[in-house]
């Protein structure tokens, strides 16, 4: 299906369902409602700017982040003496912080994978997936192409939707390199 043709169906949906509520009378719509997200790792600045982001969207669904379990990182120094400070922030926007990954999960629709490390982000992200939760994974994907691809393996094994990206996508000399301009 080309562009033109996608479009054209596209609104006529749109206005089908546009429409509907003044042809069906007391039709009950769904409402979304608030999606929990958990993070795990608050050893980056990451999680906190996740949180204030997606705590000041003003959409039909409203994710907010309700639960983090801290520990990401275990032995970069410039991580893990972030977290007690990463910590009181997520508290200050009434974030709970649990003490395991397991208890999070349980208090969560989805998840954000935030650890800084990127070599713990297999075991981490094995847990979510046992657990069935949708999970985003914060650059650095894995620590090294053989746990990408077991992660990836997890992820169908489970039935479990991830993905993975980065902001840095967006930056001046990231689009000036995919352009050919540098």
């Amino acid at each position: 299906m080309n562009r033109r043709k996608f479009l054209q169906k596209s609104s006529l949906a749109g206005a089908g369902l546009w429409l509907a509520p003044q042809f069906i009378p007391n039709q009950a719509w769904p409402v979304e409602p608030t999606v929990s997200v958990g993070i795990i790792g608050l050893d980056t600045s990451h999680s906190v700017a996740f949180a204030k982001a997606l705590h000041a969207a003003q959409t039909e669904t409203s994710y907010r982040v309700t639960h983090a379990y801290p520990y990401g990182s275990l032995d970069i120094e410039s991580s893990v003496h972030r977290i007690p400070d990463y910590i009181e922030e997520m508290k200050a926007m009434g974030v709970s912080i649990t003490d395991s990954i397991d208890a999070m999960l349980e208090a969560v629709d989805v998840v954000l994978l935030e650890t800084n490390d990127g070599r713990r982000h297999l075991e981490q992200a094995e847990l979510v997936f046992k657990a069935g939760k949708r999970v985003f994974i914060d650059k650095p994907l894995a620590g090294s192409l053989k746990d990408a691809e077991k992660i990836f393996d997890l992820s169908e094994k489970y039935g479990v939707p991830t993905f993975s990206a980065s902001a840095l996508r967006f930056s001046p000399s990231t689009v000036a390199v995919q352009e050919g301009s540098i």
